[in-house]
């Protein structure tokens, strides 16, 4: 589909940087740096930033550079979770890396973790996660819940016996362990996350282990000032801000020039001026930029009519795209007249909407809810306070 632009890929991929594409990170040369060598001498490292702006790359990007072992995928923690739950998750995704060489086999430790690994994903109810490369497929992130049929002393001296195993002779860590999920309000709420992190704390430090702590923003403060037998061992804290734009171009280029056909040279299906206004219409998340760049990119697909995507084309299609949720939105006039002002008004907050549309809060805050539960407009916090803008797409299609 991308070959029209002499592309074999999607540049705009939304997965994060992964072992395969470390080439694909651009910036924050100074933070990776520092953070790999932390992850190399039993770390724990909070990461934090917007939804899309990079968290997960990051991550990836210090976990596969440090030059110590790393289960490929991070892991994705869920609000159910408990210390048990964790390990059997960290234990799973370090057998499974090291399983992928075969000399591993004729270890007894490795096969007897191996065969412990099994009896915890075949207990899983609807025959269970498969982790070691039979049965049902993996998905993206590894995620054993229950029932719990392993003592935790068990898994604590299963993940010990690795550690030992692997560790370098210069007594450097073994794995470095990345967990993903810990938003709050998201996928935690400030009671779960706080009973979470207090009950993995004693996990956070076995020897020959380290780890990368990924949240939205807010996660470095909630700690602090909620979870302060963790914050004591915490080494390290990145806040993931937006690049700056002159580094998104850098991404672009780099991901075009890694997605060319062989022979040829890629092309940008985009002018560089309609890339900025759609990054800056995503308050810098990359994530939200790159799938509305495939958007654009499939609905022109194998048209002879743009060489470039033009500014005026991507309204249109994205006004199409977006039209019968606009005209739904429209049937409610105070939804319809919030959304409007928030276009005119990037980070207002529902204050300030009460006192421009002249309505009673409870009216506002009803309509705002609609608002986010249909994707029309996102909500940031800071502070206190609470700040809305148009959702990326709307901002292009709201005229």
């Amino acid at each position: 589909m991308f070959s029209q632009w002499n592309l074999r890929g999607n540049p705009f991929d939304t997965s994060p940087i992964s072992l395969g594409t470390l080439d694909w990170f651009i910036g924050r040369k100074a933070e990776v740096d520092l953070c790999r060598r932390l992850v190399a001498q039993q770390g724990v490292i909070v990461v934090e930033g917007g939804i899309g702006a990079g968290t997960t790359s990051f991550g990836n990007m210090v976990r596969f550079g440090a030059d110590i072992r790393s289960p490929r995928m991070e892991i994705a923690v869920y609000s159910a979770w408990n210390a048990q739950t964790l390990l059997e998750n960290v234990l799973a995704a370090v057998v499974r890396e090291v399983w992928r060489d075969p000399a591993s086999h004729r270890s007894s430790t490795i096969r007897e973790l191996h065969a412990l690994v099994q009896r915890v994903e075949h207990s899983v109810p609807g025959g269970g996660l498969t982790i070691m490369g039979t049965g049902a497929s993996a998905g993206r992130n590894l995620a054993v819940t229950q029932p719990s049929i392993i003592p935790l002393e068990t898994l604590r001296t299963g993940l010990l016996s690795l550690a030992e195993k692997y560790s370098p002779a210069d007594g450097s860590t073994a794995f470095a362990i990345q967990l993903n999920n810990l938003d709050l309000n998201r996928t935690f709420s400030p009671e779960q996350l706080g009973r979470f992190l207090n009950e993995i704390r004693d996990s956070l430090q076995l020897p020959g282990f380290s780890w990368l702590l990924v949240g939205d923003t807010g996660l470095s403060h909630f700690i602090t000032s909620e979870v302060p037998r963790v914050r004591s061992i915490v080494s390290h804290d990145v806040q993931i801000a937006p690049l700056p734009d002159t580094e998104f171009l850098k991404v672009v280029r780099t991901r075009i020039s890694a997605c060319s056909l062989e022979n040829e040279e890629g092309a940008n299906p985009f002018h560089e001026s309609l890339l900025l206004r759609i990054y800056n219409a995503a308050a810098g998340s990359l994530r939200d930029t790159f799938n509305i760049c495939t958007k654009l990119c499939l609905a022109v697909a194998k048209s002879p009519l743009y060489e470039t995507i033009p500014e005026q084309e991507a309204e249109r299609i994205l006004g199409e795209l977006q039209a019968p949720r606009l005209r739904k939105a429209g049937e409610k006039p105070l939804q319809y007249a919030a959304l409007q002002e928030i276009g005119n008004s990037p980070g207002i907050t529902q204050k300030d909407l009460v006192k421009t549309l002249g309505k009673q809060q409870p009216a506002v805050s009803r309509a705002l809810k609609l608002l986010l539960k249909a994707d029309l407009i996102r909500s940031e916090k800071d502070g206190t306070a609470t700040h809305y803008r148009l959702s990326p797409e709307i901002c292009f299609a709201l005229k």
